[in-house]
């Protein structure tokens, strides 16, 4: 676009319409997409800077003067200042309100959030926008992600939503790895949260967004949100969260942007995001159900516990040639054994199988629903489960950790389960006072004398690590705070402690280590292993891990989209961390929080370590994991499919 080049630079979209400045002037216009049309504007002395947020809105008392302006009302915000900018084509200068982040509807009404998350409604269609009404605040945030967030404001049919995207932390080329929905309906003033949007689609992009009321219509996937990252060497990532399953999908746009370039935004046509039909975005609602296991591959589905008719080609099978049989099949094709028929009943209790060795990936279907469902990567298949994880609560639930059958899940604000979702048992702890914590694991299992679940929270690494323990019987969780000095802050890795030589260590960014002591309550930082990274530069955006190995402690260090990863060994003897570039006999499966090692049954299984997220062609999945020895994720990282909530599963009767 001509009109875009040079000086040209972009503050902002709304629908066919871009708000430009020049630079090198400060003249200010807005531009129409498809036209080339200039509507010339006062000029802008003072523009947000590049790295403050920003959204622009017009509003008007009808969408066909948005459609052809110069009749409305320039609304511009800055988040970092919180002030609101606005003018009229024709006017002399910029007015500024006290609030922001604007979106609008077509009626002349701007929603903006003001200090401390009001929704302020204003009316855009007088000379200088006037304060309509307030509403609620914004919805609070997950707990999982406490530390950075970003939220949009949108409106359909007289709701509005509140879209919050959940990023990855640490580093400017930041990675979506969640996302919550609340929607507000005109008639209230109470915010409610949704698992989906309906036949809505969402477009996200620099500081402004779109909604398309009708997606199918439009020839889009419905219930879908799409997201443009930042750019970065070689494009930009494309995520699209797919809430109908709850996965995010990220590809690369390639040719078109550099690193350090402008963001990137949706140029969405107006007739796409005229409403032509009010869906409704309400929440499926949950229900608890049977074990059902389904594959999805076949499509077929079956009762756990139904026993099909016993014929005598099956019970007469050898006994040798039976175990044979089961020695072959998956640990999930295994629940169905006892009901090929009666001989069989007992088959799979008195028989090692051979695949239950290898995790799945549990995943669940939507964030308050809890319909779980499991991967194989060794066997490529899925299966739905058809448990429903949910208290009727509509906080979402996260899965945290996975050993002997049982996973640990945190709902809402600070409460805690254990559950086993092939025995269908669930134990509820008691709730945590606090809902934020670095991480969170167990030992044993749940009713056995060595039980303990521990969290530890360090507080943004600000000098103070609260510890939590729970045994079994305990009436409350036993808390303690302790306070360290260390040379440098130790801010704690994403990752859930891992147990060693009696004790939990965790991980600080840096490459340090911390270790608190359940029995003596007390929390530590070692002097050594020296840090081997800079845990204050903001430049840094790797995932750190911890996984104990043959009783030897193993560190790992990702970056997104596909760049290599490092492995390293602690040197006890010299307390020092050796880098690794073979794991031949083990086989990792990692998730956001934890790694799970098992030995490498077979050659081509070593230096592999498998992540949270899987590739599909033709209806088939195949695993995604990266190899330590090629230093390469195998098949690309982008493209892949990743399931919001998730942990790799150690199924376990």
């Amino acid at each position: 676009m001509p009109a875009a080049q040079g000086n040209q630079r972009c503050l902002g979209r709304h629908r066919e319409w871009l708000l430009m400045r020049d630079d090198a002037t400060a003249e200010c216009f807005l531009l129409h997409l498809t036209s080339q049309r200039r509507v010339h504007l006062p000029r802008l002395l003072q523009p947000p800077d590049p790295g403050e947020s920003f959204a622009l809105a017009l509003a008007s008392n009808s969408s066909e003067t948005i459609a052809h302006p110069p009749d409305c009302t320039v609304v511009l915000s800055v988040h970092e200042n919180r002030w609101l900018l606005h003018c009229r084509p024709g006017d002399e200068c910029w007015g500024r309100v006290s609030v922001f982040e604007a979106m609008d509807d077509d009626d002349g009404r701007v929603y903006v959030t003001a200090m401390r998350g009001i929704v302020v409604v204003l009316d855009a269609t007088f000379p200088v926008p006037r304060v309509e009404s307030y509403k609620a605040t914004l919805p609070p945030t997950c707990p999982t992600h406490l530390r950075t967030t970003s939220h949009l404001l949108l409106e359909s049919t007289g709701d509005i939503f509140c879209v919050r995207l959940y990023l990855q932390p640490y580093g400017r080329q930041r990675r979506v790895v969640d996302v919550d929905i609340h929607v507000k309906p005109r008639s209230k003033d109470t915010w409610e949260s949704v698992d989906n949007i309906g036949g809505r689609a969402i477009f996200i992009g620099g500081h402004n967004s779109s909604l398309v009321s009708n997606a199918a219509q439009a020839k889009l996937q419905p219930n879908c949100i799409h997201v443009l990252g930042m750019p970065r060497d070689g494009g930009i990532p494309l995520y699209t969260i797919v809430l109908d399953d709850m996965s995010i999908r990220c590809k690369l746009i390639q040719g078109f942007f550099d690193a350090g370039g402008d963001e990137a935004y949706w140029a969405v046509p107006i007739c796409f995001e005229q409403e032509s039909s009010k869906d409704n975005a309400g929440a499926v609602s949950c229900e608890v159900s049977g074990t059902k296991l389904v594959d999805e591959k076949q499509g077929g589905q079956k009762e756990s516990g139904d026993h099909v008719s016993s014929t005598s080609l099956w019970s007469s099978l050898p006994r040798d040639l039976l175990e044979l049989i089961v020695q072959e099949v998956t640990f999930m094709d295994s629940l169905r054994l006892p009901a090929v028929c009666k001989g069989w009943s007992g088959l799979t209790r008195s028989t090692p199988i051979h695949n239950a060795k290898s995790p799945l990936l549990l995943t669940t279907r939507a964030r308050t629903q809890g319909r779980l469902a499991t991967f194989n990567p060794m066997t490529r298949k899925k299966y739905d489960l058809g448990i429903y994880v949910s208290s009727g609560d509509p906080e979402p639930q996260v899965l945290r950790c996975s050993k002997r059958g049982w996973v640990l899940v945190t709902e809402g604000e600070g409460y805690v389960s254990m559950m086993n979702p092939l025995k269908g048992v669930i134990l509820c702890l008691p709730p945590m006072d606090n809902d934020y914590f670095s991480g969170i694991t167990f030992i044993s299992e749940p009713g056995s004398p060595d039980f303990m679940v521990v969290c530890v929270s360090d507080w943004r690494g600000l000098g103070t690590m609260t510890a939590r323990t729970w045994r079994n019987d305990d009436e409350d969780w036993t808390v303690t705070e302790s306070e360290y000095q260390v040379l440098f802050l130790f801010p704690t890795a994403s990752h859930n402690p891992v147990l060693f030589d009696g004790e939990f260590y965790c991980l600080g960014r840096d490459g340090r280590l911390g270790v608190f002591n359940p029995n003596k309550m007390t929390w530590r930082v070692l002097a050594k292993p020296e840090p081997l990274y800079d845990a204050t530069s903001m430049d840094q955006n790797e995932q750190r891990y911890l996984v104990v190995w043959k009783e030897q402690l193993i560190a790992i260090f990702t970056v997104p989209h596909g760049e290599p990863m490092r492995t390293f060994r602690l040197d006890r003897s010299q307390m020092a961390w050796s880098e690794l570039e073979d794991l031949s006999d083990v086989v990792l499966f990692m998730d956001r929080r934890n790694v799970l090692a098992r030995p490498a049954t077979r050659e081509d299984l070593g230096n592999r370590i498998y992540v949270q997220s899987f590739a599909e062609t033709d209806g088939a999945a195949t695993a995604v994991f990266y190899s330590v020895k090629k230093r390469q994720y195998c098949p690309a990282s982008y493209g892949n499919i990743e399931p919001v909530n998730s942990i790799w599963f150690e199924p376990n009767l």
